[in-house]
Formats: C-alpha cells, sequence, structure tokens
C-alpha cells in the first residue's frame, strides 16, 4: 500500500506521461452549472476560500470517493476544466462547523488533493455539507461534488485507482480518529526475527525511533528507507492514514555486515500526533513494536509482572477444560494484562493451581467468556460496534507445543 513514495511523486509521473495531451480547442465542452449553496446562515458566513492558493498550472487534480469500503481516486490533467472545479469550490459560502460534527462523518465521502504554486498539497475531505481541511479545520456548504466525481471519468486524460479501505481520502488521518474504516487491516504476518537477522526497537525521543539491525546471519544484509506505521485497534493491527503531505524516501539501499548492527531512524511525525497505544514500525519484511506512552524493556517488564502478580484479583472469566488433551481436567481463566491504550489479556491453564501455560493476548474490547461444543474449547468475546447493539465472537483455544493458541488472536508478548 506504501510502495509509492507519495500522492506528490506520482502527481509528477502523470504530469510527465500527459503533459500536451489535454489539448481540447477542437472539443466541445459541456456547461458545468453552478451547484445551489443552501448554506444559508449568513450571520455564520466566513471569508475563506478553500482551494484558495491551488495552482492549476503546476498540478493535477485528484478527487476521491470512499462508499465505505473501497476508495476510487481519479487523477485530471485539463486546465480549464480543473480550473473550473477550483473556481466552483471557492465560490462556495461557507459558515464554520464544529470538530464534534466529525463524530457523524459518512459515506460516501469525498477528498480532492492538489497542489499550491510552491507544490504543496491541498487536502479537502466532504461528507454531507462538510468540508476538512488538512488542520483540522472544519466548514459547511452544500456542493454537488459527486457529479465533479463523476464527470472526472468523463475527462480524454483521467487515471482511476482504486484501495480497499478509507486509508487513501485526503485527511483520513484525522478521520480515523472517529471511525477504524479510514484504517486499513493488516494481513501482513510479521516478525522481528528471521534468517539470523533481528530489528528492535532502541527508543522514541519525540517523533524520531530509532530501530537497530542485528546481523548474525553470517551474510550481508541490505534495507531500504521506507518504513510504515500499524496500529493495534481491538485485538487487530491495522495501517494508519499517513498525516503529511509531500513526502518521500530515498531509493537506496543500506549494508550491515555480518556479525554486526546498525540503527536507523524514522521520522513518525508523518503520522500527525499519536494517540496512547501499542503500535509497530514495519520496514523490509519486519516489524519493531512499541507504545504510547513510551516504556522502555525494564519499564514493560515491570509492568508486565505487575499485571502477572494481579491475576487472581480480577477474573474475567473461568472455566474447566482438558485443554490439551491429555486427560487432566485444566482450570483456565482470562485475567486483565498490561494494558496502554489497549486490551490485553492472560490467558492461563491451572491442574491444582499450579500454572501450566500462560499467554498474554491483544483482545478486543468487551465481555468474555468460555464455551465448549463437540469437545472443543472456545473464547467467546461479546463487543460492541455501535456503543448499543452487540458483536459475538467465537476463538477456539487449546493447548500445542507448550503453549496456549487462541484462532485468529495476535499474542501480545
Amino acid at each position: 500500500m506504501r510502495k509509492n513514495t507519495g500522492f506528490s511523486f506520482i502527481i509528477i509521473l502523470c504530469i510527465i506521461l500527459f503533459t500536451g495531451c489535454n489539448d481540447r480547442s477542437n472539443s466541445p465542452e459541456e456547461t458545468i452549472t453552478v451547484p445551489a449553496n443552501d448554506n444559508t446562515d449568513s450571520e455564520n458566513i466566513i471569508k475563506h476560500k478553500l482551494l484558495e492558493n491551488a495552482s492549476v498550472s503546476n498540478s493535477a487534480i485528484w478527487l476521491f470517493k470512499f462508499d465505505g469500503q473501497n476508495t476510487t481516486w481519479r487523477i485530471v490533467i485539463d486546465k480549464e476544466w480543473e480550473q473550473r472545479v477550483v473556481d466552483e469550490i471557492n465560490s462556495l459560502n461557507l459558515s464554520t462547523a464544529d470538530e464534534n460534527e466529525l463524530s457523524k462523518w459518512s459515506e460516501p465521502c469525498y477528498g480532492v488533493n492538489i497542489g499550491n504554486a510552491e507544490g504543496w498539497e491541498i487536502w479537502l475531505a466532504y461528507s454531507d455539507g462538510l468540508w476538512l481541511e488538512k488542520d483540522g479545520s472544519l466548514y459547511r456548504a452544500d456542493f454537488d461534488i459527486a457529479k465533479y466525481f463523476d464527470k472526472a471519468s468523463e475527462r480524454e486524460n483521467t487515471q482511476e485507482f482504486t484501495c480497499d479501505s478509507g486509508i487513501q481520502i485526503p485527511n483520513a488521518a484525522i478521520l480515523s480518529k472517529y471511525n477504524i474504516k479510514y484504517c486499513r487491516k493488516s494481513t501482513d504476518k510479521l516478525t522481528n526475527e528471521k534468517d539470523g537477522v533481528t530489528l528492535k526497537f532502541i527508543s522514541l525521543d519525540r517523533d524520531i525511533a530509532t530501530l537497530e539491525y542485528q546481523n548474525n546471519s553470517g551474510n550481508g544484509f541490505s534495507f531500504g528507507e521506507h518504513y510504515y506505521l500499524q496500529k493495534i485497534i481491538d485485538g487487530d493491527w491495522y495501517d494508519i492514514p499517513v498525516a503529511k503531505s509531500n513526502y518521500g524516501f530515498k531509493d537506496i539501499l543500506n549494508l550491515v555486515n555480518p556479525g554486526e548492527s546498525r540503527q536507523i531512524k524514522c521520522d513518525l511525525s508523518l503520522y500527525g500526533e499519536l494517540e496512547n497505544g501499542w503500535y509497530r514500525i514495519v520496514k523490509d519484511g519486519f516489524c519493531a513494536d512499541f507504545s504510547i506512552p513510551f516504556l522502555n524493556d525494564d519499564e514493560k517488564g515491570k509492568l508486565y509482572e505487575e499485571a502477572r502478580e494481579a491475576r487472581k484479583q480480577e477474573i474475567w472469566a473461568k472455566a474447566s477444560f482438558d485443554i490439551d488433551g491429555d486427560g487432566i481436567i485444566e482450570d483456565c481463566t482470562i485475567t486483565p494484562g498490561p494494558t496502554v491504550g489497549v486490551c490485553t489479556a492472560f490467558i492461563t491453564a491451572y491442574v491444582d493451581n499450579d500454572e501450566k501455560y500462560s499467554n498474554l493476548y491483544y483482545l478486543k474490547h468487551g465481555s468474555f467468556s468460555f464455551s465448549e461444543e463437540n469437545g472443543e474449547a472456545y473464547i467467546v468475546i461479546d463487543s460492541s460496534i455501535d456503543g448499543e447493539n452487540l458483536q459475538t465472537e467465537r476463538h477456539r483455544i487449546y493447548a500445542e507445543e507448550g503453549t496456549i493458541i487462541i484462532d485468529d488472536m495476535k499474542l501480545a508478548c
């Protein structure tokens, strides 16, 4: 998803490919009707143009649509048509809207991306009369943006792309605070160690994360500059959207010789202000996890041990099963684990009050119980999907190779 180096790179590529192809002097131009602006609250109207600094002379215009599942964006290089769209948006009578209205943001929603005279990108998102700018400013003005998105497909020099989430919509980093749809669930199978090479998280100084590659493979190991960020949300890892425009990574390879280590820096300001929680930086097929607030190894170890000692003080669920099939019944419990903005839980099996198995898992926030069906044990999680209605999940639990396994759940240790 983040293999390319940001929107600006693709804009430049499109301009190179299509410059000179947008001469429509011999083609009749359709008339675009100015949509009526229904914002009639004249007392709150402000003097502000959403695309005041847009420059169609040196950039394409990108129009986006997110339908709740997939994002489609269309890149148009047609200067007259681009200017017409910019003028229509700049003609809107805007009134300020309260930030709380973002909690009601709905789909389908739309986005606009265009460069200014200096080449910096302007991002707008639109839904049901609300306009969201990159700095979080929110305005109200009705606009038939769907018509312009549809018309974009008819332009001669339009390129179209798709993504299976809302993560590519402009200002998705802001919208993701309110709705998980603006992140993308990860299917990556990642580890911090493979083939003798280890990636370790060292420190976090403000927005700068320091990682370290250790190469014990016996061969040289090369890595690139690219990285991206994921966060644990309700027990699953999600790619989170970038908050900055005009960013990129150097297309170079770095070498770590056998038996040596090398530290690298990752600038997390790309993702804006990060909320408390558990994150991991993904690069070169490796991952390195950390928490905000940041905890070093000693602090994490202390937090872990304190949670282990407190396990018997609060039990979320308890049941007895032959969890490993050895003919002996184990007493199984779900108890709170250490938490920093996420839900973790110890899953423990005892025999005569002696711990036999124990693992720490990321779980969804909700209520927990055990169940048994056809001789197999399950963890049942009831969680709210909208603050009212409950969603029930069942995950098989069993013991294998000396540890407890929960199907489709992530270990937190």
